[in-house]
């Protein structure tokens, strides 16, 4: 049977038990001081002031040997993304993609395996987070 069969589409609903939450938004929409807290966090802030659109970026985890990193890569270029970056776990990716003119924030970590590497996005998104800037 195909499970989409069914599927009518996506009706916007009104939010059940009462009003939808409000966002607790970490930066002022209309404050002019943005990125803030930047104190530590300075490189990071110099990048999302390039990079961001309203305040949101695009960003993928990577290291050198991500299979397919640049093709992906060229792949957001030809969409025209223009608030992408890549959070570079090494100074070879970090270096390449510099060289090809594609934002990269270089995050120094010790983990090996895919797994321990993944586990530590969270951690490095939050960073962004922090900062006011939607991921």
């Amino acid at each position: 049977p195909d499970p989409f069969k069914a599927f009518t589409g996506c009706t916007p609903e009104a939010p059940q038990g009462g009003a939808a939450r409000r966002l607790d938004l970490v930066a002022a929409p209309d404050s002019t001081q943005w990125p803030i807290s930047c104190a530590g966090h300075e490189t990071l802030c110099e990048i999302l002031r390039k990079v961001a659109v309203n305040r949101e970026v695009l960003a993928a985890v990577a290291n050198s040997g991500a299979p397919g990193i640049f093709e992906f890569v060229d792949g957001i270029q030809k969409l025209g993304v223009k608030n992408f970056l890549v959070i570079s776990l090494d100074d070879q990716l970090h270096n390449a993609l510099q060289g090809k003119g594609v934002a990269s924030y270089r995050v120094h970590n010790t983990a090996q395996g895919s797994h321990k590497v993944s586990a530590q996005k969270f951690g490095i998104i939050q960073e962004f987070v922090e900062r006011g800037c939607s991921v």
